[in-house]
């Protein structure tokens, strides 16, 4: 293995500060981005990624001296969950990377919503594989009532500076756009709880009382996309059972909704004698 301060061009004495420094000049250097196509580039980056990513910790760092005054060699367990990004993400040096990384967060509608503008970065640094095209286009996350219903957001941290986006409605995860300059921007499609996305389709559940269960009943349901939708439960439905709207997912999608029915607790002696009398009649054994 290299000497991660060699690959960072940094004496075994610099401060954390100085490697810091070290790294932002060579990752804007070697950045997949700024020398698109360009092998020798992106290993670079990678080891100079791999590298940071110990040196930049202080235990890390620790760990990595300590073997190599012992001779034994050090084991990288690989990038963490944030990557080696993380601490310029929660704000330091964020006009640097707001130059040289190419996500952007959002506001639409009255929604305070955002993401953070390094939400795309994480995909960039793929060990064993080699950089795509696909991954230099900057990623959006919409939220999916905007993407069901179309709408505006207004984007920053563009290469052109702030802008009003056009979602097309029925936009799903993949689809590309293209800001004021035609530059490409993909969209990634947001769960928004109780809705989450399976392909084309949306699922969700509801619940339901006992009566409504065996009886059968209507029940509204507000869809992502702003309409309301009445969902009829058959009667005999079972906890657990799925009823299909065709059509009401994304463009060729339906939406599925699972029953659940919601059985009544400490019920007084007069509620829980009917219950007894019904399974009576009904030959219900308990």
């Amino acid at each position: 293995m290299e000497n991660y301060y060699d690959v960072l061009g940094v004496k075994e004495t610099a401060t954390q500060d100085e490697i810091k420094k070290a790294f932002r000049a060579l990752a804007k250097k070697h950045h997949p981005d700024v020398n698109q196509g360009s092998k020798e580039s992106e290993e670079k980056f990678k080891k100079i990624s791999e590298a940071y990513e110990v040196l930049g910790k202080p235990e890390e760092r620790k760990k990595y001296d300590a073997a190599q005054k012992a001779g034994s060699s050090f084991n990288f367990g690989g990038f963490s969950s944030q990557g080696p990004f993380s601490e310029f993400a929660s704000g330091v040096d964020s006009d640097f990377l707001k130059n040289i990384f190419s996500g952007f967060s959002f506001r639409g509608g009255s929604s305070s919503t955002s993401s953070t503008p390094f939400s795309s970065f994480e995909n960039i640094i793929n060990r064993g594989s080699a950089f795509s095209k696909k991954r230099s286009i900057p990623v959006l996350k919409v939220p999916l009532s905007i993407a069901l219903a179309g709408g505006r957001v207004e984007t920053t941290g563009l290469s052109s500076g702030t802008q009003i986006l056009t979602i097309p409605e029925g936009s799903m995860s993949g689809t590309i756009i293209r800001d004021a300059e035609g530059n490409k921007v993909r969209l990634s499609i947001e769960d928004e709880d109780p809705f989450t996305i399976v392909g084309r389709n949306l699922q969700t559940k509801i619940y339901i009382n006992i009566a409504q269960a065996v009886l059968g009943s209507k029940v509204k349901l507000k869809h992502p996309g702003g309409k309301s939708l009445i969902v009829t439960v058959p009667p005999g439905t079972q906890n657990g059972s799925v009823l299909r709207l065709a059509g009401q997912g994304f463009p060729g999608g339906d939406l599925f909704i699972t029953a659940e029915i919601n059985i009544p607790k400490d019920l007084t002696e007069q509620e829980k004698a009917l219950f007894e009398k019904f399974a009576a009649e009904a030959g219900l054994k308990y």
